[in-house]
C-alpha cells in the first residue's frame, strides 16, 4: 500500500500561501520537495522571519478528512522499528503514542513547576485526548481538549471535556488559567489567529506551546517548520510578551543526542 492510497493527498483541493504567515513578506522563493510520507510538496522560507511554510496546504475539509481517519495510518506507513525494520501496527503506535505523551506531559511539568499556579482550568491545545495535560502535576480543577480529530476526543477520560475544533478559530470555553500546546502550533495553518485566540481565552494566564527542531523534516500535516527568530515575532505580536524557553534533547534518526523541540512557558 502506497501513501496515496491511505490518503490521496494529491487529488485534493489546495490553499495556495502566497505570503509568509508570521510577517506576511511575499516573493519568497519555492523549492520542490517529498515530504515524509511521499507526498510533493513546495516549501518556501521567508527571507525576513525564517518561517519555513507551504505554499501549497489543504483545505480545512482535506485537514478534517486527514485528522479523522488517514492521520495514524499514514504515520505508521513512514515509520519503521529501527530493530526490525517492519511498520508498527495501529494498536502499537496507539500505546506508543499514550507514553510519549504522559512522558512529554511530565518533562512539561517539570519545566513549570514552582513558575505556575496549580489547581486552575486548563486547556490541552490539539491535545487529542488529554493526556499530556493529565501528567503535568497541575492538579486541575477542569481540563478541556480541543482537537479536530473526533477519534483522539473519544479517548478522553470523563475528567475531560472533549471538544472538537480547530486552534485557528475562536476557542470556547474560556477564560483559562493556562493552555497547554504540545507539539500543536507545526500543525497550524495560521499562526497569527492560533497565538492569538491563546491570548484571548487565557488573557491573565500562561502558555506552553513548543515548535520541533527538525528542519530537514516536511510533512504535509505540519504546514510551518518554526524559526527562533519566527517564534518570537508571532508571540510577541499575540501579546505573549514575558517568556522562558527550555530546548529538549531526544534521540535523531542515526542515532545520539539531537534538539528535539524548544518548548517556552509565555504571559
Amino acid at each position: 500500500m502506497t501513501s496515496e492510497e491511505i490518503f490521496p493527498y494529491s487529488t485534493l483541493p489546495k490553499v495556495q500561501v502566497e505570503a509568509c504567515p508570521v510577517c506576511h513578506t511575499t516573493g519568497n522563493p519555492v523549492r520542490p520537495a517529498t515530504d515524509r510520507y511521499g507526498f510533493a510538496v513546495f516549501p518556501s522560507r521567508c527571507a525576513e522571519c525564517y518561517l519555513r511554510y507551504l505554499t501549497e496546504q489543504l483545505t480545512r475539509e482535506g485537514y478534517a478528512r486527514l485528522y479523522n481517519g488517514a492521520y495514524r495510518p499514514l504515520i505508521c506507513h513512514a515509520t519503521r522499528d529501527r530493530s526490525s525494520g517492519q511498520h508498527p501496527d495501529l494498536a502499537t503506535y496507539d500505546q506508543l503514542l499514550l507514553g510519549a505523551q504522559r512522558n512529554y506531559g511530565r518533562l512539561l511539568g517539570d519545566f513549570v513547576r514552582g513558575r505556575v499556579a496549580t489547581g486552575g482550568s486548563y486547556l490541552d491545545a490539539g491535545g487529542s485526548s488529554g493526556t499530556t495535560v493529565l501528567h503535568m502535576g497541575l492538579q486541575p480543577a477542569r481540563v478541556t481538549v480541543l482537537d479536530p480529530a473526533r477519534q483522539e476526543l473519544a479517548q478522553a477520560p470523563a475528567t475531560v471535556q472533549a471538544v472538537s475544533g480547530w486552534l485557528e478559530d475562536p476557542i470556547p470555553g474560556g477564560p483559562y488559567d493556562g493552555i497547554v500546546c504540545a507539539q500543536t502550533m507545526d500543525h497550524v495553518t495560521d499562526p497569527i489567529a492560533a497565538l492569538q485566540h491563546c491570548r484571548d481565552a487565557c488573557p491573565n494566564g500562561w502558555l506552553v506551546a513548543d515548535f520541533a527542531c527538525w528542519p530537514t523534516d516536511l510533512k504535509i500535516d505540519h504546514p510551518v517548520t518554526w524559526h527562533p527568530i519566527a517564534w518570537e515575532r508571532a508571540l510577541t505580536a499575540t501579546g505573549w510578551t514575558s517568556r522562558v524557553h527550555r530546548p529538549v534533547y531526544g534521540h535523531g534518526n542515526k542515532g545520539g543526542r539531537q534538539l528535539s523541540h524548544v518548548v517556552t512557558l509565555a504571559r
